[in-house]
């Protein structure tokens, strides 16, 4: 069993890490973020991410490419570089992730404040619709149960919005100023 141990310590860190990433760290920072702020960021991250594997792979093969004597050997070459570009995804994507959610907390440039009406609410989430946009937003509850307000279908909220160092909007918080609809 030690010898298994000192073996495979790398890949059980790597494991341990990951699984701490997907698990916990990731799904804490969604929390501060709004449905539709969440896929942004997951699309900006994964499309810089991807740029970046493909310039390494250009080095790559532009480096490796003079070494190539025959035409079989540059049929090999290529699944192995492809594959190492998945493999590069795979290991750095909730990295990259996880910063681009975290960088965006760091230093919060302004306050914006949104008219939202509720559609849904349960002890869980809410689905909010934005007065401005009319776009559906789904979001973790933010009043807690020992909180003296309550919020049901139909209500329209203010809510503040932390603006990121990305431009993305965190932490919503409500004033607690309920304007009820006409």
């Amino acid at each position: 069993m030690k010898t298994f141990l000192k073996k495979y310590w790398v890949h059980f860190l790597l494991l341990i890490a990951s699984s701490l990433l997907f698990l916990i760290l990731i799904p804490n920072e969604e929390k501060s973020y709004l449905d539709t702020e969440v896929q942004a960021i997951r699309k900006i991250s994964g499309l810089i991410l991807i740029s970046i594997i493909l310039i390494l792979l250009g080095v790559i093969f532009i480096s490796a490419f003079k070494h190539l004597k025959s035409f079989k050997q540059f049929l090999n070459f290529i699944p192995g570089i492809l594959f190492l570009g998945i493999v590069f995804f795979l290991i750095l994507s909730p990295i990259f992730l996880f910063a681009a959610f975290s960088l965006n907390k760091f230093s919060a440039k302004e306050l914006v404040e949104r008219k939202y009406k509720v559609i849904h609410t349960d002890t869980n989430y809410l689905e909010l619709q934005n007065l401005q946009s009319g776009k559906v937003e789904r979001i973790e509850q933010i009043v807690q149960e020992n909180e003296k307000y309550i919020i049901n279908k139909d209500d329209t909220l203010i809510l503040s919005f932390k603006k990121g160092l990305f431009g993305f909007e965190f932490d919503p918080t409500h004033s607690g100023n309920f304007v009820y609809p006409d």
